[in-house]
C-alpha cells in the first residue's frame, strides 16, 4: 500500500482522501486551492469557530466575516447567512462557506440549501471512518479530525480524485506547506480508527442521562464529549484537577485580541454572548473519569 498516511488515506476513503498534520493544515490547504493566495476572499464562518480554524482563514489569506449562532443547533443562524451572501452578491464577490459541527451533528440542511452554490468547508472536529455517507461529506471539502485517536492530524475528503491530488500538491509539494501527517501518527491513528466500537461508545455516553448533566446531541460519533452545565469554567477547570483534559466548549472569536483589533467596532452575538459558559468537552475516552467527578 505505501506509507502508513496512503494506508489510512485509502481505508478512510481511497483516492478521495488526505491526511495531514493538523485540521488548521487541512482547512488552509483547501482554501489555498479554493484561490485565497490570489485572490481576497471571503470566508463566511461561525464565531464559535476553533481558533486554528480562524488561524488557517488567515494563513491561507482569506476574510473571515464571523456570524452569530442560533440557539438549539449551535450552528450559523441561517437569516444571518442569508444577508451576508446577499451582501456579498451585491459586491460581486463569491464567498467561502466554513462550517463547524458543534454537538457532532450534521450541518442542517437549511444551510447547505443557502450555500449549494458556493464552495464550503466543514471542520467536522469527528474522527473519520470507512462508512462515511452523504451526511457525514455534504461539502465540497469535509474536514475530519484525528487528534482524539492520535493526538493530531486530520482527513480531508472531497468527491473528486482530481481535486485531492491538487490539495495534495498544495499540502506537501515544493511551495506547499509540508502538511504531511507523520507515519508514527498515521500508524496510531489506523489502528485506533480500526479499533473504534461506536456502539459501546454510545453506551458509555448514555451514563450520563438521568443525571445532572446530558450529553448534547445526540450524535453516535466518537469524538468530542459535549456537556451542557451551569458553569463551564469552573467544570473544566475542577475535572482538569482531576487529570480530565477538558475545555469550554463555547469559545467565542470576539474574546481573541488579534480578532478584536480587525474591526473598529466589535459587531453583537447576541446568542453566542448567552450561550459561550454552558458547555464544557472532553475526550471521549475519559467518560468514566468525568462521570466520577460530576
Amino acid at each position: 500500500m505505501g506509507t502508513y498516511s496512503e494506508e489510512l488515506e485509502w481505508h478512510v476513503a481511497g483516492p478521495y482522501a488526505c491526511a495531514t498534520s493538523s485540521v488548521q493544515i487541512a482547512v488552509q490547504s483547501c482554501l489555498e486551492l479554493l484561490g485565497t493566495r490570489v485572490d481576497v476572499i471571503p470566508v463566511i464562518m461561525p464565531v464559535t469557530s476553533a481558533p486554528d480554524t480562524l488561524s488557517a482563514v488567515l494563513r491561507a489569506g482569506g476574510h473571515p466575516l464571523l456570524l452569530d449562532i442560533e440557539e438549539e443547533h449551535l450552528q450559523m443562524d441561517p437569516a444571518q447567512l442569508a444577508d451576508a451572501l446577499g451582501m456579498l452578491e451585491e459586491q460581486k464577490r463569491v464567498p467561502v462557506i466554513l462550517f463547524n459541527r458543534p454537538f457532532r451533528m450534521p450541518v442542517r440542511e437549511v444551510l447547505l440549501e443557502l450555500v449549494a452554490d458556493y464552495p464550503s468547508i466543514v471542520d467536522s472536529r469527528v474522527i473519520p471512518h470507512e462508512h462515511l455517507s452523504g451526511p457525514d461529506i455534504p461539502c465540497t471539502f469535509n474536514v475530519f479530525d484525528l487528534a482524539p485517536v492520535c493526538g493530531a492530524g486530520a482527513v480531508t475528503i472531497h468527491a473528486f480524485p482530481e481535486q485531492m491530488k491538487q490539495l495534495k500538491i498544495v499540502r506537501d509539494g515544493p511551495m506547499g506547506l509540508a502538511g504531511t501527517l507523520p507515519e508514527l501518527l498515521a500508524e496510531k491513528a489506523l489502528t485506533e480508527i480500526k479499533s473504534i466500537d461506536r456502539e459501546a461508545y454510545w453506551e458509555e455516553v448514555e451514563k450520563f442521562q438521568g443525571t445532572e448533566h446530558h450529553v448534547m446531541g445526540p450524535s453516535t460519533e466518537p469524538g468530542v464529549v459535549w456537556l451542557k452545565v451551569d458553569n463551564a469554567r469552573r467544570k473544566a477547570a475542577t475535572l482538569k484537577s482531576y487529570g480530565v483534559e477538558a475545555v469550554v466548549g463555547l469559545a467565542p472569536l470576539y474574546e481573541l485580541e488579534e480578532v478584536r483589533r480587525r474591526y473598529q467596532e466589535e459587531p453583537e452575538y447576541p446568542v453566542t454572548k448567552a450561550l459561550e459558559n454552558s458547555f464544557v468537552c472532553f475526550n471521549y475516552k475519559d467518560i468514566d473519569k468525568a462521570l466520577k467527578v460530576l
